[in-house]
């Protein structure tokens, strides 16, 4: 075809040929003549404007081209009188607003134009954080050596570095440290921060912690629970085992104890002197409080008086913490 006509369906330089044949003449013998010529031709994407944006602190905004077809020139208009010719500039705001944006592009043809509404809100409150200050926590303060006593750093305004001392000539760079004092005595206890910004500040505690001596190994804690005795009863012979009787009993508990024994003495009999005596003693071997402890013996039997003679004499003799009386 002399003349054809092609569409290309895709972006790109693409090399096209025009070879012309001349014909010869056969009779004079002249071959035919081929002439032929390239040429490159560009297809370009059809130009399309567009942009993006992001809002950046202190009322920036950047500007993003994403036209299409190949722009080779530019221009911005930001809707507060500012313009320029950057693919991708930054625009600085005067304050918070809306804000209508246009961008001009041209890629060697006709301008094409894309308008777009750009809203910049207020900068946010700025929010000054708190100054640096020192401290912290401990526990347990108090108790026997070893002691293990754990400090928890409770500072404020962004502390980055520690240093604690803990009055016993040891120290740490940790922030929750753990410490074990081995010796009796009362310690302070000081820390002192730092900041990213180099700023310090420091707290002292005096007397924090006291660590008492661990007890003597040695040493015994007498018992609280004392055994009672239990009353005894009387053996063949007519002897009382050790009891226990209340110191408050007073004379006359002892008084009818004793005049029980002599009834059944008297009723039982026996052999023996009958000037005999009968004892009860307080053993003072033991304390006054809890009961007096008492034993009652008899140092001869009784024996039972014959028809028609005088009973025999017969001394009970009572030996308490609180009383001496003689029947």
């Amino acid at each position: 075809m002399r003349d054809p006509v092609h569409t290309f369906l895709r972006p790109g330089t693409f090399t096209v040929r025009l070879s012309v044949t001349v014909p010869g003449d056969p009779i004079e013998r002249v071959p035919d003549t081929v002439d032929s010529e390239e040429r490159s031709v560009m297809v370009r994407i059809p130009l399309k404007p567009s942009f993006v944006y992001r809002l950046e602190p202190g009322y920036r905004v950047r500007f993003t081209d994403t036209s299409s077809g190949g722009p080779t020139w530019w221009h911005w208009e930001f809707g507060d009188g500012a313009t320029s010719f950057e693919q991708h500039p930054v625009h600085v705001y005067p304050g918070p607003g809306t804000y209508p944006v246009s961008l001009l592009v041209s890629g060697g043809g006709p301008e094409l134009r894309v308008e777009r509404t750009v809203v910049v809100p207020p900068a946010p409150t700025s929010v000054s954080p708190p100054p640096l200050a020192a401290g912290f926590t401990a526990g347990p303060t108090a108790g026997v050596a070893p002691l293990q006593v754990r400090f928890t750093d409770t500072s404020t305004g962004g502390a980055t570095e520690w240093h604690w001392e803990f009055g016993d000539g040891a120290n740490s760079t940790e922030q929750h440290p753990v410490h074990v004092y081995r010796e009796a005595g009362t310690y302070t206890i000081d820390l002192a921060v730092q900041d990213a910004a180099g700023s310090r500040a420091r707290t002292t505690r005096l007397s924090l912690v006291r660590v008492e001596p661990p007890p003597d190994p040695g040493t015994e804690t007498p018992s609280t629970n004392p055994t009672t005795p239990v009353p005894g009863t009387p053996d063949m012979d007519g002897n009382f085992g050790f009891f226990s009787l209340p110191d408050l009993a007073g004379p006359l508990v002892l008084s009818v104890l004793a005049a029980a024994v002599l009834a059944f003495l008297l009723v039982k009999g026996g052999r023996g002197d009958p000037g005999g005596e009968i004892h009860l003693t307080r053993d003072p071997s033991f304390p006054r409080r809890p009961p007096a402890q008492v034993s009652i013996e008899t140092r001869s039997g009784l024996s039972r008086p014959s028809p028609g003679a005088s009973a025999p004499e017969v001394t009970i003799t009572i030996r308490t913490g609180m009383i001496h009386d003689t029947t």
